[in-house]
């Protein structure tokens, strides 16, 4: 068994209110997981809407969600009550080489700011239990319900790092974090390494960033608060998560199994 691998990040942009379309970068590969991650810049409840108002997204193409339904992704975090900062986070996989796209609307001027993840070696389940693990949630009510990932949200210029917790092997840690302003984000304790980062002051300003960590056993993290630079009265948020790896045949009768896989 093997842990995830980032295989790709970027195609950061931004959308002034309005009808809006976000294009990935083009994957590399088929079945790879894919995540848009999003930040709303404003306080406006509901700006962001769609046909399907459940998961936000207008429309789609050349993804899957983690079901398997073409042209449709699984809503990781979709979160309306943190002040100005509100957050969309999605996750899929790929259908090929082509790049996805995605579109919706916005009613608002309260701009919307994203970028896209991928990544291969994750777990084949249909899911977000049989894809994701966070043990150590510090706030419930996120994945329809579910404690799966965590969430902060911190005033005056700050973001807190939110706590990560794995059980077992091969996990690839994933942090997503989300500012109100075009700043700088400070790197968390280790294992934590900052990797992807995307910033704007066009319109209402904005940042997202994603801080990755490598995790060949159970591990545990702490939460962490750091300023921003320069400093503003901006919100922040994060969330943290792991990737779980592929599924490992069990062992044969007889053979206790003894590492820290997933079976299916």
């Amino acid at each position: 068994m093997a842990a995830p691998t980032l295989v790709n990040h970027g195609g950061g942009s931004t959308d002034a209110g309005g009808a809006w379309t976000a294009t990935c970068f083009a994957p590399a590969a088929s079945g790879n997981i894919i995540i848009f991650y999003a930040v709303q810049c404003g306080g406006t409840n509901w700006a962001v809407t769609s046909a399907d108002q459940g998961q936000e997204v207008g429309s789609t193409t050349n993804i899957t969600s983690l079901a398997g339904t073409s042209g449709s992704w699984t809503r990781l975090d979709f979160e309306y009550g943190a002040g100005n900062c509100k957050t969309l986070v999605y996750i899929g996989r790929s259908t090929g080489t082509s790049a996805p796209v995605i579109t919706g609307s916005n009613s608002t001027s309260e701009d919307l700011y994203w970028a896209f993840l991928e990544y291969s070696g994750v777990s084949t389940g249909t899911t977000l239990a049989d894809v994701i693990e966070n043990t150590s949630p510090t706030e419930t009510g996120v994945l329809n319900g579910s404690n799966l990932t965590v969430q902060s949200v911190q005033w005056a210029g700050s973001i807190i790092h939110a706590p990560l917790t794995t059980t077992g092997d091969d996990r690839f840690g994933v942090m997503l974090g989300f500012v109100t302003d075009a700043v700088t984000l400070g790197t968390p304790s280790s294992p934590w390494q900052s990797w992807s980062f995307y910033s704007s002051s066009s319109g209402t300003d904005g940042s997202v960033a994603m801080w990755k960590a490598d995790m060949p056993s159970a591990t545990s993290t702490t939460i962490e608060t750091k300023a921003f630079s320069p400093s503003t009265p901006g919100y922040g948020k994060s969330i943290s998560f792991a990737l779980l790896p592929v599924y490992t045949a069990p062992p044969a009768a007889g053979y206790p199994y003894t590492g820290g896989g997933y079976y299916p």
